[in-house]
């Protein structure tokens, strides 16, 4: 299937493919990391921005085919396979300090970066020159860890979150699996299923059993839980057992439940996960909703839309993509001045890091807050330059927006995002004509050549959807399904972009697990009980666009809102007064009868110096 998309939306494809991956150089930072194992001086996570990186990229080359691009990524592949050490390891960890902190994770993304180049390499040769590599790579894995006596368990390999984190490698060895149909790499997977993905607390029967939400796990460092999951999604699909399933579809929806916030990601408390749909109006001071946390759950998303066809995760990722995600692209090419995650170690004599551009923002303020406050997962590289998860991972994000933009499954279309375009295959064309989400209206062409199930989704938050069709059709499960014979069809829909607000969630008192005692890295849960002053809040919404404030906008961003609400919307109208490019700005209304004007969330605070929210004050 051909997608060929022309979006204001969708610059961040170019944006990352200039800035980030053309950049020979910093490619071959990241396979240095390889050689010199920099990552002994701090077992710190260096290793994974090779893989990260690649993930994402070779995503964005699948959709554009960029030849510059596939020529580079090709480069570094081949550059990256000169640093298989002779046990078979690509390893960012000496041979003595193996198995500790980030080793097993920062292999797990070799394993991943690989496996999505390989994807897309159109050379037979290389093609089979990777698989022999990654086997030799995992073997060296399989023959220290395991069930075995004298081995260890998989969530024995790391120090830090009882072992998730390395738990977290089962993705990319179904993967391997699913390539070389080796029973020794099903029977690993198995493995790690079976340890529960973590030490104490099986992370897999919690889900499936679904008594708690995963903020009362006891372990809750958000993106390498979610990507726990990610993994059990892939073991799903080769085992057909339909206790992975329910158990992954189950972590999903409790998720949404619990601790997605209004913007689409996870973590009012640093990065983990706290019960934040409940606690997205308690102020902290460090910094949340971390872009990783963003990326993974819409690649999780993606991936559980596809293992039950259910609209709302593909609403989740249209909420995380136009809010979080690219809120947090740095197109402005500020510099954090924040040191603190880059005084770990010095390298080579260096004792002070260069300020350093990276492609995104590792943060986003739900209250009163700035982005750019700091560097997430930031290490620094033998030059003095750093590098962050966050900036590694933004490929991955985008790449997940466009593989969830229109699906096929047999003979059935799906369409999920609205993106100005073209879709084709030999069966059909699809064109789309559409400034969504700035504007409501998306009309829709197809032209058939056989008998075709389209099949369009109608968001939950369009309470008041207009349709205009020249064929029959059903509204069925969050969709507008219709059977198109061989033929030239029209759709016209206008979404209800009435501005809507949301009010904080009231609760009673739980236990949060976000105190981590060191060096044990054990964590402690905490009971806490709610606020009335969490109430005072609201967030609007237009369409799948949180509207924000920004302290360069007509109000004082620390004062008090309060919109004029009725039946659930607010008195709004277009407007011009942003001094500062935004996509979409309101001005609305308040009780009092002034007015003040809100922006869409992503537009916010770009500058780095501004102060923005996504919950107003009401008293």
């Amino acid at each position: 299937m051909n997608k060929n998309f022309n979006s204001k939306n969708l610059e961040v494809v170019d944006f990352l493919t200039k800035e980030t991956f053309y950049d020979r150089e910093l490619w071959a930072k990241f396979v240095n990391q390889f050689r010199f194992r920099d990552d002994n001086t701090n077992l710190g996570w260096r290793g994974e921005y090779w893989g990260k990186s690649m993930r994402g990229a070779a995503m964005i080359c699948s959709y554009s085919n960029d030849e510059k691009l596939y020529e580079i990524l090709t480069e570094t592949v081949r550059d990256m396979l000169t640093t298989q050490d002779e046990y078979g390891r690509f390893a960012s960890y000496d041979i003595e300090k193996e198995y500790h902190d980030w080793d097993v994770w920062c292999r797990k993304y070799v394993l991943l970066g690989f496996l999505y180049y390989y994807d897309i390499c159109k050379d037979d040769a290389l093609k089979k020159e990777i698989i022999e590599a990654l086997c030799k790579h995992a073997d060296y894995i399989l023959s220290t860890v395991g069930d075995d006596e004298g081995k260890l368990k998989i969530n024995e390999t790391s120090h830090v979150h009882y072992g998730m984190n390395s738990s977290s490698i089962l993705e990319p060895i179904v993967k391997l699996y699913n390539i070389t149909k080796e029973q020794k790499y099903f029977d690993f997977a198995t493995h790690i299923v079976n340890c529960g993905g973590a030490r104490k607390i099986n992370i897999f029967e919690l889900a499936y059993k679904n008594e708690l939400a995963p903020y009362e796990y006891g372990i809750t460092k958000a993106y390498e839980l979610m990507s726990c999951f990610e993994g059990l999604c892939e073991y799903y699909y080769v085992t057909g057992e339909e206790k992975y399933k329910t158990a992954a579809i189950n972590f999903g929806k409790r998720l949404i439940e619990t601790d997605v916030t209004v913007i689409g990601c996870s973590g009012t408390t640093h990065e983990l996960l706290d019960f934040s749909a409940m606690r997205q109006t308690v102020p902290y001071d460090n910094g949340q909703q971390e872009t990783c946390v963003t990326v993974t759950w819409m690649k999780l998303c993606d991936k559980l839309y596809k293992l039950s066809g259910e609209a709302i995760f593909a609403e989740e990722i249209e909420r995380s993509y136009y809010n979080a995600y690219l809120g947090a692209v740095n197109d402005q090419k500020k510099v954090s001045n924040d040191r603190c995650f880059i005084s770990y170690s010095s390298l080579c004599g260096i004792k002070e890091a260069v300020p350093s551009f990276l492609p995104f923002d590792s943060y986003s303020p739900l209250l009163v807050g700035k982005r750019g406050i700091k560097t997430g997962g930031a290490q620094m590289l033998r030059d003095g330059t750093y590098f962050g998860c966050c900036a590694c991972i933004a490929g991955a994000g985008v790449g997940s927006f466009i593989n969830s933009s229109v699906v096929k499954n047999e003979s059935t279309v799906i369409i999920n995002q609205f993106i100005n375009g073209k879709v084709s295959d030999e069966n059909f064309n699809i064109n789309i004509t559409t400034d969504y989400p700035k504007n409501e209206t998306v009309n829709f062409v197809f032209d058939t050549k056989k008998d075709t199930i389209i099949k369009v989704r109608i968001p939950s938050w369009s309470k008041d959807t207009k349709i205009k069709a020249d064929f029959d059709y059903q509204i069925n499960d969050g969709y507008l399904v219709a059977n198109l014979n061989v033929g030239k069809y029209n759709l016209k829909i206008d979404f209800d972009f009435s501005v809507y607000a949301t009010y904080p969630k009231k609760w009673s008192e739980t236990t949060i697990y976000t105190e981590i005692k060191i060096p044990e890295f054990e964590y402690v849960g905490t009971k806490i009980k709610y606020s009335p002053e969490q109430d005072n809040y609201v967030c609007l919404t237009r369409g799948p666009l949180v509207l924000g404030a920004d302290s360069r906008l007509d109000k004082d961003i620390n004062s008090v809102f309060s919109p004029l609400i009725k039946d659930g919307k607010a008195i709004s109208v277009d407007s011009n007064k942003a001094n500062f490019p935004v996509d979409v700005c309101q001005e609305i209304t308040a009780e009092d009868g002034t007015t003040f004007t809100l922006v869409d969330y992503k537009s916010c605070g770009r500058d780095w110096e501004s102060y923005i929210c996504a919950w107003l004050k009401t008293k």
